[in-house]
């Protein structure tokens, strides 16, 4: 699914080679330019620009007509509301029982969905539903929606199996789960996904769901130890503070979220998440979470132990340290034990050790093995490390047990069921201040669009020629040249990157020479004004120019937990 820029950016592709469309301008298209606006397949447009394309959007989206196709693909507009009707039951009949589906009935998600589930019970093989986008087009409600639709549908059709109804209950459980802990509101989107997955619902050779398995990609794991202004932490830590009974807050030590660095020590009114929003209520959050785990196989205990880890981790970014001259040089130690005493009772370990592993490394020498203090700015950088790696090791966890529970039984012969596969990746970015993160996320989206390219141009261009079917070439836009710029094994950015980080005096200043040498000539690469005072490039994507600022490049990169902090956490209780 596509919003509106990226389709205007995309849809000269349509026209014929280098041929730029005659720009029309609304007041054209109103008065007879354009005489099948409002159309449900933009296949049969008779004027095919942007500008059409556009309009054509535009009309449906002021209908609550969000849904629109391309062909069999399906251009969703995020209408930020629930219209009545479109995901009932009865809708969710009408599209399972009709004959054919983009025929009879009007543009919808369920309409791939169907198309999905037909193909895999008919030709038994896998199917997969890919879902892109920018950020906020809405891709993980349509998610959602599609899941909802596969399971209704099993449990309508096989009502009478038990077995189905509980795994399509669990596996539509791990919605609030991952949402809990891996989306978070940002300025863009009051549940804007910051990780990726790819959620495979198997079926049996009676077309039964009987089970699913999730992988997951890229989690932000810099999010939990900072998030730009007017944005929140993970979901679930602000449930956490705001949603515990009176015992559980006294149990975990916790306070509100305003106290805690590592939520922005910010207020409720100080972010942009709306009052109206599904994660404005802590309270419900928290319990809809703790009830899909429960759901899921989890235990109280297994609650309890995921509450005391958040809790721990928040405690985490209230440690602060101070730097003292002594004869050997800067000792940094923390400025607060009692901070110190509170998270290593989080944490279940000793606060002396927690202590020393903050501020000291323990490093081998041809001689034999010494101490070495670390500085205030290295001791921090330890603290977010170790904040980073415990999360992301959660977070797995929950991953790993919730697969435990939904994933199907071998089958007698020990073959893989077929499965459904949907793809949900964060979309798109381009804020005020670009960083690490924002590359990493849309380098994933731009391999994206070239699947999506090689799917819908290259595959379909090639089919023709094999079958001998007459056809004009179509010019598309090839996005290679943006992949190779950051992955290309020689000279990519992101080898370039790695390269810089392994070095024992790595700067900022060094990859940006290097990165400026290598790729200087490539018309997709650019150095902004803005980089004279704050190092920073700008990239050329297949939606539009991104520039991203340097600060922070190899930290974010490196994000390294050192040894001795490992040693600690597996000696945790």
């Amino acid at each position: 699914q596509y919003r509106s820029p990226p389709l205007g950016r995309c849809s000269p592709l349509l026209g014929e080679r280098g041929h730029k469309p005659a720009a029309m301008d609304a007041e054209t298209m109103l008065e007879g330019g354009v005489v099948d606006e409002n159309c449900d397949d933009m296949v049969n447009l008779s004027t095919l620009t942007p500008e059409t394309i556009l309009r054509n959007l535009e009309v449906r989206f002021g209908s609550t007509k969000p849904y629109t196709y391309v062909g069999r693909i399906v251009i969703s507009t995020n209408p930020f509301q629930w219209i009545d009707g479109l995901y009932s039951e009865e809708t969710i009949a009408a599209y399972s029982r009709a004959s054919d589906v983009f025929a009879d009935l009007k543009p919808h998600v369920f309409a791939v969905t169907r198309a999905a589930l037909d193909k895999l019970t008919d030709m038994h093989e896998s199917q997969s539903i890919l879902i892109s986008g920018e950020s906020g087009a809405g891709k993980t409600e349509n998610t959602k929606i599609c899941m909802n639709y596969l399971a209704a549908v099993d449990t309508t059709h096989h009502h009478s199996v038990d077995a189905v109804v509980e795994v399509t209950a669990r596996v539509l459980q791990t919605n609030p789960l991952l949402e809990a802990f891996g989306n978070a509101s940002t300025t863009r989107n009051d549940n804007s996904s910051r990780f990726g997955k790819f959620i495979k619902l198997h079926y049996d050779e009676h077309g039964l769901q009987v089970g699913a398995h999730i992988d997951t990609y890229l989690l932000e794991r810099s999010r939990v130890v900072r998030q730009s202004a007017k944005e929140r932490n993970f979901h679930v830590f602000h449930a956490l503070t705001g949603g515990v009974t009176d015992e559980e807050r006294s149990d975990l030590d916790l306070r509100p979220a305003e106290a805690y660095h590592y939520l922005g020590r910010r207020s409720a009114k100080e972010v942009a998440l709306k009052s109206s929003s599904d994660f404005a209520d802590d309270k419900e959050v928290w319990a809809r979470t703790t009830r899909a785990m429960l759901t899921l196989g989890f235990t109280e205990e297994d609650v309890s132990a995921v509450a005391n880890v958040l809790a721990g981790v928040l405690e985490l970014g209230e440690l602060d340290f101070k730097g003292e001259e002594t004869k050997e040089g800067t000792e940094s130690t923390p400025v607060d034990q009692a901070v110190v005493q509170r998270a290593s009772t989080r944490l279940g370990v000793d606060s002396s050790d927690l202590s020393s592993k903050m501020c000291t490394r323990y490093v081998a020498a041809p001689d034999g093995w010494f101490t070495v203090h670390l500085s205030v700015h290295q001791c921090c950088n330890a603290r977010d490390a170790l904040a980073k790696a415990l999360y992301g090791r959660l977070f797995d966890w929950l991953v790993s047990r919730a697969n435990e529970t939904i994933s199907p039984a071998e089958s007698a012969t020990g073959a893989s069921p077929a499965f459904i596969g949907i793809l949900d990746i964060f979309g798109f970015e381009s804020f005020t201040v670009n960083s690490f993160e924002q590359l990493c996320i849309n380098y994933a989206n731009e391999a994206l669009q070239a699947q999506f390219n090689a799917y819908v141009f290259a595959q379909q261009q090639a089919e023709y020629e094999a079958e001998g079917v007459p056809w004009q070439r179509v010019d598309f836009s090839d996005n290679a040249a943006v992949l190779s710029l950051i992955e290309d094994k020689r000279a990519g950015l992101l080898t370039l990157l790695d390269e810089e980080c392994m070095l024992g005096q790595g700067t900022i200043s060094g990859f940006f020479t290097k990165l400026q040498s290598a790729q200087g000539k490539c018309t997709h690469f650019s150095v902004p004004r803005i980089a004279r005072e704050n190092l920073a490039f700008t990239i050329e994507h297949y939606a539009g120019k991104v520039t991203y600022d340097l600060d922070g490049f190899l930290e974010k990169n490196n994000d390294t937990l050192h040894p001795d902090l490992v040693q600690l956490m597996q000696g945790s209780t």
